[in-house]
């Protein structure tokens, strides 16, 4: 709390993973998640959810260049 009142960045972990990250979801589980069979989650889904995993990622390493400028 003191660093926070003085204005200095705070770091915690993560509440839901404790800092670990989550692993990436298999794909047997997302076509079961949807209730589709694997090939409609192949030729219909796949491609777009692999393009956002991958958008995320882009975001992420964004923010976190963004914090490191914002916290020299």
């Amino acid at each position: 709390k003191k660093s926070e009142l003085q204005g200095v960045p705070v770091y915690k972990k993560c509440p839901r993973c404790k800092g670990r990250g989550y692993p990436r979801l298999k794909d047997t589980e997302i076509f079961k998640a949807l209730g589709v069979t694997e090939m409609v989650w192949r030729y219909n889904y796949k491609l777009f959810f692999d393009r956002l995993v991958e958008h995320c990622h882009i975001e992420e390493s964004y923010a976190e260049k963004v914090l490191g400028n914002v916290t020299r």
